[in-house]
């Protein structure tokens, strides 16, 4: 990972995916993006 990207991601909090593939990263949002989408009805959120 560029330092540069290291450092912007801890600006914000988060870390930079060490270890993976464009095809792990695509699964794993892919989940992430199925838990939200149970998630946020499930506790009142509607998209605008």
């Amino acid at each position: 990972v560029l330092p540069e990207t290291r450092e912007r991601f801890a600006r914000q909090g988060g870390e930079p995916a060490v270890d993976t593939t464009p095809e792990l990263f695509a699964k794993q949002l892919r989940a992430e993006y199925e838990r939200y989408r149970k998630l946020l009805p499930a506790i009142g959120l509607k998209p605008q």
